[in-house]
C-alpha cells in the first residue's frame, strides 16, 4: 500500500483554495501505514458497511481530505470502490446504489 497520498503537496494540490499543512495528516510513514490498515480493518471486520466519504471521516475523526485520501489509497489497492451514489464500500460486495 502507497502512503503517497498523505504528501501535504498531494493534498494541497487537490484543494488549491487551504493552505498547505491544514490538515492533521500523518507525519510518518508508520502513521499512514496505522492509519490505512485501520480503516480496512474496520471495512474488513463489517464487509457490508457503506459509507460516504463525510460519514467516514466523522467515524473515524478525520479531515475530510484525509479521509478521502485513506479511502483514494484502498480504492487504488483495489480494496475499496466508491458506487455511483457516492457510497464507499468493499470491492468485492454487490453493490445495491
Amino acid at each position: 500500500m502507497s502512503c503517497d497520498r498523505f504528501h501535504p503537496t498531494l493534498l494541497s494540490r487537490r484543494h488549491p483554495s487551504r493552505p498547505p499543512g491544514e490538515f492533521p495528516i500523518p507525519t510518518t510513514l508508520r502513521e499512514s501505514e496505522a492509519l490505512l490498515h485501520r480503516v480496512r480493518g474496520e471495512f474488513a471486520e463489517m464487509p457490508g458497511l457503506r459509507l460516504t466519504v463525510g460519514q467516514a471521516a466523522r467515524l473515524w475523526g478525520l479531515e475530510v481530505a484525509t479521509c478521502e485520501a485513506v479511502i483514494d489509497a484502498l480504492i487504488g489497492s483495489s480494496f475499496l470502490r466508491v458506487t455511483t451514489a457516492g457510497v464507499v464500500m468493499r470491492a468485492d460486495h454487490e453493490s445495491t446504489a
